[in-house]
């Protein structure tokens, strides 16, 4: 028998012996994503049309509650259940990878651990306390007015390198959807919000163009953050993985 027959069986005998707590379809769970995310980001876009083809300043008009830029509101809420949701499936691939005595336990410990981080940010801006702070050292302006974004790209970085031999180790298709998933989720958090950041300092939060790269930022995030959620659905549906949630 070879390594990966062994391996196989092991998986078999995991899925077979322990509880699940969580049966869903992978179909199902994917479709509902999707759905709920575009609803969303409709709800969001509707809301500034709304308000731009009544003339109000967005950062005045009512249903605040679908504003994708601002705190406190249900697109918050909605990614960060999102993100938090990917750390607990990471934390049972951890276990998973634990209980093979696989190598790639560490890398799902350490996305896990970044996904927990990413929606605590979410829900309590901790990336806005940067901005402050890095404007009064650095006298930031342009493309750098969001500070926070001077600590991001280093971040990435240092976080890609950390992880970038777990990366190459997944199976070629689950490697594709995490790393497009990632490219869009930080081309929409870092880059956008780099490419609006002029706009906003030279005409103000409430500027049509403005709100424009603001929908579009936190639509890239919820796609990705989505699109990483549907990778690893598939993935444990494939390897037949994270026997506490069976993916059917």
């Amino acid at each position: 028998m070879d390594g990966r027959s062994k391996q196989a069986g092991s998986r078999d005998a995991l899925a077979s012996a322990g509880p699940t707590l969580v049966s869903i379809s992978v179909i199902t769970a994917s479709i509902a994503i999707w759905v709920a995310s575009a609803a969303v980001v409709a709800a969001g876009v509707g809301r500034e049309l709304a308000a731009y083809s009544s003339g109000t300043p967005s950062s005045t008009y009512g249903l605040k509650i679908l504003r994708l830029d601002a705190e406190n509101t249900l697109p918050v809420w909605y990614s960060s259940t999102q993100l938090i949701a990917c750390a607990l499936m990471l934390f049972l691939q951890a276990q998973q990878a634990s209980a093979e005595r696989s190598k790639q336990r560490v890398g799902w410990l350490l996305l896990a651990f970044g996904f927990v981080y990413l929606s605590m940010d979410e829900t309590a801006s901790i990336h806005e306390i940067l901005i402050e702070k890095v404007k009064l050292v650095f006298h930031t302006s342009g493309v750098f007015t969001f500070g926070w974004v001077l600590v991001a790209i280093p971040a990435v970085i240092v976080v890609l390198l950390l992880l970038w031999r777990f990366i190459l180790r997944l199976p070629r298709r689950t490697q594709l959807l995490f790393l497009g998933s990632g490219a869009i989720y930080v081309f929409g958090a870092v880059g956008l919000e780099m490419l609006g950041a002029p706009i906003f300092e030279a005409q103000g939060v409430d500027a049509p163009s403005y709100i424009a790269f603001v929908v579009t930022e936190e639509t890239f995030e919820i796609v990705g953050i989505s699109l990483f959620l549907t990778a690893l659905l598939l993935h444990v549906h494939r390897e037949q993985q994270s026997w506490l949630l069976r993916v059917r």
